[in-house]
C-alpha cells in the first residue's frame, strides 16, 4: 500500500492544498495546510489559514482538539478532549494512513483485520475512544476508500452530533520511495444529505521524515500558551495558532 520495509519511525510533515465546506450547500473555502504526523504513534497536528481564520486540528498525547481563531487571536470555536472528540481525531489519523504509509509498518498500536481480498480494517485506542476505519482496496491493492460508521460533527449551533463518515483517495504517484495518493476527499453523510467536507486538490511530500530535535529547534523561541503538547516538538500547542506558520 505504498510503504516499504526500510521505513524509519519519526515524524512526517506535509503540505496540503484544497477546499473545505462547513455546511451542506456552503461556499467552498480554499486552504493550504501544514500537516505533521507521528508515524509510530497516533498523533498529528494540522494547521490551515483560511482567509482571516486559522484552523487547527490535532490529536496530541491522547487528546483530540479543534480550534478556530479569527486573525490568530480571537477564539471562534474550541473543542478539546472528551470521548467524542478524541475518537474523532483517532479516526482521522487512521483514515489518512494512505498519506503516511510508513505508519502502516512501524506503528505497533494499530490493530489490523483482513475482512476479504478487497477489504481491511484498522483500529486503535481503548474503550469508548477506540476508533476503527474500514479500507476498500483497488485492483492494485492500494487504498481507494475509507469509512467509519460514525464520526463526531460540529453543528453551527455548537451541538456535537455523530454521522457516517467516508473518504476516497486517487491519483497515486511515487514520491521518493513511497507510493501515495495525490488527491483525496472526505465527507459526512448528514441527515440533510451528504456533502464533501474537505477536498484535497493536491498533496505533496513536504520535508520527508524529520526528527524530534529538528522540529523542536525550528520552533524554539515561539509563544506557546496551551496545556496541550505539540507532537513534532514536545512543547506546547499555541492556542493563538500562529506558532506553526
Amino acid at each position: 500500500m505504498g510503504a516499504r520495509s526500510g521505513s524509519v519511525a519519526g515524524f512526517e510533515t506535509f503540505e496540503q492544498s484544497g477546499q473545505m465546506c462547513s455546511a451542506p450547500g456552503g461556499k467552498p473555502s480554499q486552504f493550504t495546510a501544514r500537516h505533521t504526523v507521528h508515524v509510530d504513534a497516533p498523533a498529528f497536528l494540522w494547521r490551515a489559514p483560511i482567509g482571516p481564520v486559522v484552523v487547527a486540528d490535532y490529536f496530541v498525547g491522547g487528546t483530540g482538539g479543534l480550534e478556530v481563531m479569527m486573525l490568530g487571536a480571537f477564539p471562534l470555536a474550541r473543542i478539546v478532549g472528551g470521548a467524542a472528540a478524541n475518537q474523532g481525531e483517532v479516526l482521522r489519523y487512521l483514515a489518512e494512513l494512505p498519506w503516511w504509509p510508513d505508519a502502516i509498518l512501524v506503528n505497533g498500536s494499530l490493530d489490523w483485520t483482513v475482512v476479504d481480498a478487497k477489504t481491511i480494517k484498522v483500529a486503535t485506542g481503548r474503550g469508548v475512544e477506540r476508533g476503527e476505519v474500514t479500507f476498500e482496496l483497488d485492483e492494485d491493492g492500494l487504498i481507494a476508500r475509507a469509512s467509519a460508521p460514525t464520526r463526531v460533527y460540529a453543528e453551527k449551533n455548537g451541538r456535537m452530533t455523530k454521522h457516517p463518515w467516508h473518504g476516497r483517495f486517487w491519483d497515486y504517484q511515487r514520491t521518493g520511495d513511497r507510493l501515495m495518493p495525490m488527491q483525496g476527499e472526505v465527507a459526512w453523510a448528514l441527515d440533510a444529505g451528504g456533502f464533501v467536507r474537505q477536498s484535497l486538490a493536491s498533496h505533496m511530500f513536504f520535508n520527508g521524515l524529520v526528527s524530534l530535535s529538528e522540529e523542536k529547534t525550528r520552533l524554539l523561541g515561539r509563544r506557546w500558551v496551551s496545556e496541550t503538547r505539540c507532537p513534532p516538538c514536545g512543547v506546547f500547542v499555541c492556542r493563538c495558532l500562529t506558532v506553526h506558520s
